[in-house]
């Protein structure tokens, strides 16, 4: 994607003046003008192959002959060299619900009494056959209110699955990759569970299994496809190499292939290829525990873990709203706005916000207390789409503390059903323009396929405010238009102005253009008896008045997919323009007004 990014500065005038949304005014003493295009990568599950010193061949030997057995054994650690502390802040309430015996999971629950997360689960899916096995549960285990308790269960968790999966022929989706490599971070991130459960378990104990974990990993990580898979792999078994003290995985090379394997997954700016914010907190987490773990082995630090996480925070904080809740675009992450706030204190205090990330697609727009964050960015790679969103051009707002708009969010993080799934993904889904229902990236099962191939972005800054062009080619192909976009955030925050335009022969055989804004479930919606306005409350105490040019506006149910609470019901604001569709653009406004007395609820 980088190789067709263009960027830079284009000089010193400004976009042109007639129809912009900002007025005349917000043109005036240009302070900066840049502007680039971005274009959609193709699949990125290639690269290079990364072998080990064995070949091919030997490694298919260990693996389907009886030498498996011994390609598993070797020195047993008999304590740990490190024992970092897992960055990860994990939920409370999801820990209270362990404690009291159900193992919350993608697709069900699991019990958690006398070893049963284990019985039965052949019957279940395989994702959540693979989130019991991985241990992905332990930081809201380890957040729950009784801690001696989470610590009690945790210890017997590890002794059961230990006692239960000696080896990859007891169950293949305990020890399939997907789920061994993530177990290995989760023990190595909670060790100390892990060293109390090797005293109370004769041999092999929870130690030795972790080592037998990592020759397993060693030999089945996926050395070629999905890149994310591949880091979390190849970091699991550098983070077993340092905290059992394992020369023979080699650590100097495995930090060189992981470091080589981020600077394909990660751009300059920060941002993951994937687009996906829950990718880029994955991301974080290993680096946070790689930095902690050679700290705590008087290691040299490599330079790129600290680089990586500098950059990794800084477009973390480029796209998270007032309240600290990183914008629900491809996915968002499961975290809360609190969760996500101190994991990023944990990881660089100290590290800027990013205003503009070029490379991955995003923009932000910040002034007077109020944030947006815009999709500015063609859809990720097909391979790594399957959980992303065709929300080309979307945004979201928040005034302080309290997001306004936002997008529903993603039902893959929660277990939610397929069909939900897939309306999560949607356009109509997206606070942005929706031709004829239709979805500007085909979204399906296995990625999101043709559709936007590129996004052109122009960001002129003066002191009115700041303004961005843009424009996606996502209906082209199928209805022979181009989506502009602008959007312009007075300087002192009170006025979001927007236009949106199609442009092109196709646009005369449309039926119909919705104009969506998705609100938050605390905002309070009103609209004008004449139907040409809708007042919006937050509990902050401040209201918002928007317009679009003379519309009717109207309310429709929604859901926002919440970090905490999952679906949660909420109201959509739409803006419905029937053919013949204007070749003017279709203008709107959310301007900040006196809080009616008697606000609230439509």
């Amino acid at each position: 994607m980088a190789d067709d990014r263009r960027t830079g500065r284009t000089g010193g005038r400004a976009p042109d003046r007639p129809g912009s949304p900002g007025g005349s005014d917000a043109y005036n003493a240009v302070a900066e003008v840049s502007a680039h295009r971005i274009r959609r990568a193709g699949d990125r599950a290639g690269g290079p192959l990364l072998t080990w010193p064995v070949s091919v061949a030997w490694r298919g030997v260990q693996l389907y002959t009886p030498l498996r057995a011994l390609a598993l054994s070797g020195p047993e650690p008999f304590r740990l060299y490190a024992a970092p502390t897992d960055p990860l802040p994990g939920d409370p309430a999801l820990g209270t619900t362990i404690l009291s015996g159900a193992l919350p999971g993608r697709g069900g629950n699991s019990g958690v009494g006398d070893g049963e997360p284990w019985l039965n689960l052949a019957r279940r899916s395989v994702r959540h056959q693979w989130f019991v096995h991985s241990f992905e549960w332990l930081p809201d285990l380890m957040a729950a209110a009784d801690r001696d308790a989470a610590q009690e269960l945790g210890v017997q968790l590890i002794r059961d699955w230990v006692a239960r999966y000696p080896g990859p022929g007891a169950d293949p989706q305990a020890w399939h990759p997907h789920a061994t490599a993530r177990r290995l971070i989760a023990w190595t991130a909670h060790a100390q569970l892990v060293q109390r459960a090797a005293a109370r378990t004769p041999s092999p104990n929870a130690l030795t299994a972790m080592a037998r974990q990592a020759r397993h990993l060693r030999l089945v990580y996926p050395r070629r496809g999905h890149l994310p898979a591949r880091i979390v792999a190849l970091s699991a078994l550098l983070m077993a190499a340092l905290t059992l003290d394992m020369p023979e995985l080699k650590p100097r090379r495995l930090a060189r292939h992981v470091a080589h394997l981020l600077d394909l997954f990660l751009h300059d700016d920060g941002g993951p290829i994937s687009r996906q914010p829950a990718h880029a907190v994955g991301v974080l987490r290993i680096l946070m525990l790689l930095r902690e773990l050679h700290r705590a082995r008087g290691l040299p630090q490599p330079a790129w873990i600290g680089e990586r996480i500098r950059a990794v925070v800084s477009f973390l904080r480029g796209i998270s709203l007032g309240d600290g809740s990183v914008a629900r675009f491809n996915g968002g992450t499961a975290m809360s706005a609190a969760a996500v706030l101190h994991l990023l204190h944990q990881a660089d205090p100290a590290a800027p916000v990013r205003v503009s990330a070029p490379a991955t697609g995003f923009e932000r727009l910040s002034a007077g207390g109020v944030t947006c964050v815009i999709d500015s960015g063609p859809p990720p790679p097909p391979d790594l789409s399957t959980r992303a969103g065709a929300g080309t051009l979307s945004f979201e707002m928040s005034d302080g503390d309290y997001p306004l708009v936002v997008n529903m969010g993603s039902a893959s993080q929660h277990g939610l059903p397929e069909k939900l799934t897939s309306v999560a993904r949607a356009t109509a889904a997206h606070s942005t323009l929706v031709i004829d229902d239709t979805n500007s990236t085909r979204a399906e099962a296995d990625g999101l396929r043709r559709g936007v191939e590129s996004v052109g972005v122009r960001r002129a800054v003066s002191e009115a405010g700041t303004l961005l062009d843009l424009a996606h080619d996502g209906y082209r192909h199928r209805l022979g238009v181009v989506h502009e976009r602008q959007l312009f955030l007075a300087g002192d925050g009170k006025r979001l102005v927007g236009a949106d335009r199609l442009v092109g022969a196709g646009r005369n055989k449309l039926a119909i253009v919705d104009l969506r804004f998705h609100l938050h479930p605390r905002v309070g919606v009103r609209v004008s008896r004449d139907g040409l306005s809708a007042d919006l409350s937050h509990p902050g105490g401040r209201a918002w008045r928007f317009r679009a040019d003379g519309r009717v506006v109207k309310t429709e149910e929604s859901l926002f997919i919440d970090a905490d609470a999952g679906p949660v019901r909420t109201k959509q604001l739409v803006v419905r323009v029937a053919a013949p569709v204007p070749a003017d653009a279709l203008r709107w406004s959310l301007e900040r007004i006196a809080l009616p007395r008697d606000a609230g609820n439509a």
